[in-house]
């Protein structure tokens, strides 16, 4: 009986690890943010969040976190459906096409801030990079979600100072169509494995 108790603490934390909200060992961060993340509520006007008005945007506004080094930081990739007007605006693409743009950032995260400065995609070049604090906090009535406050400038439709998103995590097979990964330069062995 001994040996059951000692090995139950060490299951209970593999399988927190593994469920991709729990914090990693070793870290003082709200939540391992490692994998992808899909949008689920927004507020970009002041009146509050909100769902998206239309199915078709529904997990087509994505993150994806390579995996973080203490030393160096991390890379995130950011993925907006494009429609066949080219309209990438989070409240009125149709996202009819199977085409993304990509926006990656270099980042640093302590406890419940990240801070992300824009990183140009590959073939890509960023004029003036910008740095954001983002701060971060449980979202309660959902598991693995959160919300992010501001995003960088821009970033489906963030004004960089005010604008709230919910995001929970869901499985890489979401992002892979969308190119991102490859385009900021996240390697294999950045990538957390598909689910």
């Amino acid at each position: 009986m001994r040996t059951l108790k000692q090995f139950l603490p060490g299951a209970l934390c593999a399988l927190c690890v593994l469920a991709s909200g729990c914090k990693e060992e070793g870290r003082d961060v709200l939540f391992e943010e490692a994998g992808t993340w899909a949008l689920l509520f927004y507020n970009i006007d002041g009146k509050g969040l909100e769902p998206f008005d239309a199915s078709s945007r529904v997990d087509k506004f994505l993150l994806h976190f390579g995996n973080f080094d203490e030393a160096t930081g991390g890379v995130v990739a950011a993925a907006s459906c494009r429609d066949s007007m080219g309209q990438t605006d989070l409240t009125q693409t149709l996202c009819d096409i199977n085409e993304f743009e990509c926006r990656c950032f270099d980042y640093t995260y302590e406890k419940s801030t990240m801070t992300w400065t824009e990183r140009a995609p590959e073939g890509g070049e960023v004029a003036d990079p910008k740095t954001t604090t983002i701060n971060l906090e449980e979202y309660p009535e959902y598991a693995s979600t959160y919300r992010f406050e501001p995003l960088p400038e821009g970033l489906f439709n963030s004004d960089g100072t005010s604008a709230q998103y919910v995001f929970q995590a869901i499985g890489n097979a979401q992002f892979m169509p969308t190119g991102c990964i490859e385009a900021c330069g996240i390697t294999s062995d950045d990538a957390p494995p598909e689910e």
